[in-house]
Formats: C-alpha cells, sequence, structure tokens
C-alpha cells in the first residue's frame, strides 16, 4: 500500500505524528488492512490524543474482535 507503508515504517520508528496521515492517507484510499486501523489508533493514543485514537481501534474491533493490539490501546487509554 502506497500509503500504509510510510505510515508503518513511521510508526515502528515511534514517529506516531508522521504515521498518522499516512495511515489516514491509506484509510480513505480504501485500505481495509485492520493493522493500518489499530495502528492509527495507536498513533493517535501515543501522540497523547486517545479521543482521536479510540474510534480508530473500536473500528479495528469491529473488523477484527480478537485484535489485541486494538485491545490494549482501549486498555491503554482507559488508564490515561
Amino acid at each position: 500500500a502506497p500509503h500504509g507503508h510510510p505510515g508503518w515504517t513511521a510508526y515502528v520508528r515511534r514517529h506516531y505524528e508522521v504515521a498518522i496521515p499516512h495511515f489516514e492517507r491509506a484509510i480513505a484510499l480504501g485500505e481495509t488492512a485492520v493493522e493500518y486501523y489499530y495502528e492509527l489508533g495507536l498513533s493517535y493514543a501515543y501522540s497523547g490524543r486517545c479521543e482521536a485514537g479510540i474510534p480508530w481501534l473500536k473500528k479495528a474491533l469491529e473488523m477484527d474482535p480478537g485484535s489485541q493490539p486494538a485491545l490494549q490501546g482501549l486498555e491503554y487509554c482507559s488508564r490515561r
């Protein structure tokens, strides 16, 4: 995915503010990988913006109810 891969690269490097627009663009262009949804949600959460991340984490759980990263992200935000 042309936008998803740079988002993932930034995410892995913990450059969450850089990752966010890449993931948003990939999703807007029709990418359906659950990873992009929870990585976008986690990028927001780890940037101190859980309110923006929670909807993406919940969407990831709709797509994959067993998604551990999405569940962990919601748990992370619940402690904030």
